[in-house]
């Protein structure tokens, strides 16, 4: 057996502002706390104001 260390393994480690938080998608921290701190009233305007994207027609 070696006594070599072994070779890092995977990307490096995130700052703990980098990491992403898992929810139903994954925010960045200050972007979740925006969500949870968001009243009821202020989440469904921002939901109603929102217009998802259309296909395009194919050709």
């Amino acid at each position: 057996m070696s006594t070599d260390t072994k070779p890092k393994r995977g990307p490096p480690f995130k700052a703990k502002d980098e990491l992403r938080v898992s929810y139903t998608r994954r925010y960045l921290p200050e972007h979740l706390a925006k969500i949870k701190a968001a009243t009821n009233a202020e989440f469904d305007a921002l939901l109603e104001g929102w217009v998802p994207k259309t296909k395009k027609p194919a050709k």
